[in-house]
């Protein structure tokens, strides 16, 4: 997943990245289930 946000997703966003901290959240679950939920949070800002 990280690999889509970064040369993917952001490259086309109105977003840039700023120095802060990543988080990821794994929530209760089976991962390996196709519906499965985590959350990924990456600090940006909208572009100028």
């Amino acid at each position: 997943m990280w690999e889509r946000i970064y040369k993917e997703w952001l490259p086309v966003s109105d977003y840039e990245l700023i120095p802060d901290v990543d988080i990821e959240n794994y929530l209760p679950g089976d991962p390996s289930s196709s519906d499965y939920v985590s959350e990924i949070c990456i600090p940006v800002r909208k572009k100028q």
